[in-house]
């Protein structure tokens, strides 16, 4: 294992053939772009890493077997909120990587996102198996995004906190499982639409999208304190160059069969469901305890709430409840 210093140069150890770095407790490190090799693991011991340029990634991950774990990402010193989003400023982006496992680190201020994952249509995507668990992303423009093919991940046990979105899931079966989402203006949205977002070249698009699991999550504070973060700049780019507009705050299934949603905590969250492909029964979210919030759908009979527990000021709209 090397320890690494706060000026050594990252990319002249890997050179020289180092892959298992430990960095310094509570010390700063300043990196950018930098391309990390298979098999490399990097223990944090609560450093800090900050992004080292707004127009790329601190890391960018496209092999296997890579593990960062205890960092502390910082995209920028001041707050980001109504900065536009910016499809370069992400800490960690991943292209096609397999068995790669982000555990226990933070991540803030980031115009773009803290992980951003995409895989292509032509891999084994069913064997790509990303692990993001037990991270912070707080203050970010989008915490984390899937797009294009990359499938088959594990986003676990995670806390999300003042995000423009907390996840953005456009790829399919993922298990997105007991995370707590709280005042981010959209805490999950699930859609078909690809955003502009690109990593080893390759660009996002739109396959295949949602299925996977949506089970034990807690999205709170979305329709009152989120709403007052990213009062401008909220469009959201998409790589067609037309601009995706989620319109209510709170979760939004858009053009897809949503994952199998169950046992969801919702306060002063909204539930949006529209554009959903034709299918002959509703999609049903099951076991759900809900205070302060409307679920709607754009047609009757596409989104049904199964095991509601409703304390207060719960509406519906075109969505039966039992």
């Amino acid at each position: 294992m090397t320890i690494l210093n706060p000026d050594d140069d990252l990319m002249q150890k890997i050179s020289l053939g180092d892959r298992l770095f430990e960095l310094m407790s509570n010390q700063i490190y300043i990196f950018s772009d930098v391309t990390l090799p298979a098999g490399t693991v990097i223990r944090g011991n609560n450093a800090t890493i900050k992004a080292g340029a707004k127009n790329k990634p601190v890391f960018n991950i496209h092999t296997n077997n890579i593990h960062i774990q205890g960092c502390n990402f910082v995209g920028q010193d001041t707050p980001i909120n109504n900065e536009a989003y910016n499809k370069n400023h992400f800490a960690i982006k991943i292209a096609a990587g397999v068995n790669v496992r982000i555990t226990q680190n933070s991540f803030t201020n980031f115009s773009g996102g803290g992980v951003g994952l995409i895989g292509l249509e032509s891999d084994e995507y069913m064997y790509y198996s990303a692990l993001i668990t037990e991270n912070l992303f707080q203050l970010c423009y989008i915490a984390v995004l899937w797009t294009g093919r990359y499938e088959f991940g594990r986003f676990i046990n995670n806390r999300i906190y003042r995000c423009r979105v907390g996840i953005w899931d456009e790829a399919g079966n993922w298990s997105v499982n007991s995370n707590k989402i709280t005042a981010c203006r959209n805490p999950y949205i699930s859609t078909n639409k690809a955003i502009d977002f690109a990593a080893n070249n390759i660009k996002a698009f739109s396959a295949n999208s949602a299925h996977g699991t949506f089970v034990g999550n807690e999205c709170n504070h979305a329709n009152d304190i989120g709403s007052t973060i990213w009062t401008i700049n909220a469009d959201i780019p998409l790589i067609s160059g037309e601009s995706y507009k989620p319109g209510n705050s709170g979760i939004i299934f858009d053009g897809v069969l949503p994952p199998t949603v169950t046992g969801l905590t919702l306060y002063y969250c909204n539930v949006t469901m529209r554009n959903r492909p034709q299918m002959e029964h509703a999609s049903k979210l099951v076991g759900v305890v809900a205070s302060t919030m409307n679920f709607s759908a754009d047609k009757a009979g596409i989104m049904e709430v199964v095991a509601l527990t409703a304390h207060t000021k719960v509406m519906l709209r075109n969505v039966k409840a039992t």
